[in-house]
Parts: structure tokens; sequence; C-alpha cells
């Protein structure tokens, strides 16, 4: 072990990619965490204290809301009308999901109030699809943690629901080797950056 310490590539004639996989495995590790913190630090505000910011002229103006539990946009999704419609095309040619999509089933999914789930027909293509959107800042980086606590997505063959380790193996698998299909969902990526 102090021997590992001095030099963390010691053993690495012994053990080919010894280190890398060391190295791989504790930023993996370091990554959850830090994913962690981020989330726990989105669900620590309460809902009254942003109740309490607003005048009291408002509140008696207006008629008493419906107190509406969790949050309204957890993808944190700037996807406009078109660009919903537009990715609608997309994941019904690229055969994402077993099932053929309309907007308002994209919009829900998107405000995780579907009414039922959709199943996942390939999860690395859905995978790549959404590491896309939030590489573009379309939707929030912590995707993989909405669709797993909302149960949006349910796995092909198992019919259980995609878990964020789910999704995080099929990310990282197709940042190796790209997913059949991914010149789909690129050709109509291209698109939305144009607007």
């Amino acid at each position: 072990m102090d021997k590992y310490l001095q030099s963390s590539t010691c053993y690495d004639e012994q053990l080919p990619f010894f280190s890398s996989i060391v190295r791989l495995v504790m930023q993996t590790q370091y990554l959850e965490y830090l994913q962690q913190l981020e989330n726990a630090s989105h669900a620590s505000v309460p809902l009254d204290e942003k109740s309490e910011e607003q005048p009291k002229e408002e509140e008696k103006a207006q008629p008493e809301p419906t107190k509406i539990v969790g949050k309204s946009n957890p993808f944190k999704s700037v996807l406009t009308t078109q660009q919903i419609k537009l990715l609608v095309e997309c994941i019904n040619e690229a055969h994402i999901f077993t099932t053929t999509i309309t907007p308002k089933i994209l919009s829900d999914f998107f405000a995780c109030k579907l009414n039922g789930v959709l199943k996942s027909n390939n999860n690395r293509l859905l995978a790549y699809l959404m590491m896309q959107l939030s590489c573009y800042n379309y939707i929030a980086y912590e995707w993989q943690s909405v669709i797993a606590n909302n149960k949006l997505v349910l796995a092909k063959i198992k019919d259980k629901y995609l878990t964020r380790s789910d999704l995080s193996s099929a990310t990282d698998n197709v940042k190796c080797i790209y997913p059949k299909g991914y010149e789909i969902i690129d050709k109509y990526i291209k698109q939305l950056q144009k607007g």
C-alpha cells in the first residue's frame, strides 16, 4: 500500500491499466457524490420561504392558489413548443420508445406529469439524446436523476423502471461507442440549434 501511495502507476507493468481503472472508479464515485450534493442543495429550499417573499397586496388580490408539491420544471427545460415538435419527430424516427409519442406526451415527460410511463426501446439512444440535450443546455445536467426519481421510463425487457445507474451506464457506453441511430439525433440537434 505504501508503494502504491507513493506512485499510483507502480503496478501498471504487472497489472496493465490498474492505475487508470482505480482513477476511473474514484472519479465516478466522486461525480456521484457531487450530484447527490447538488440534488440535496436544490431540495433544501422550503416552499414556505418562497411564499413569504410575495407582497401582501398580491395575496389579497388573487384567490388562494392550489399548493403544488415538487418542482414545476424538474428537467429545467428551456425547450419551446416548436422545439418539442422537432424532438417528437426525432424520437419517433429514431424509435427511442416502443410507442409513437406526441408533443403533449413529450411536454408531459419534461414536466414529469406523464399519465403512465414510456417504455424504452433503446436505453443507449435515450441516453444519447438526453446527453445531447443536456450538453446544449436544453435540459438539466441531472436528467438521469429526474427520470429515475419520477419513474418516467421502463426498461424494454424487464419492465422495471430505469434507475440512475442504468442511465449512467448507458451514458458512459455512448461516450465510447455511438449507438446505432445516433446520426438521426445529431441531425435533429443541429436543427434545434438553428432555431
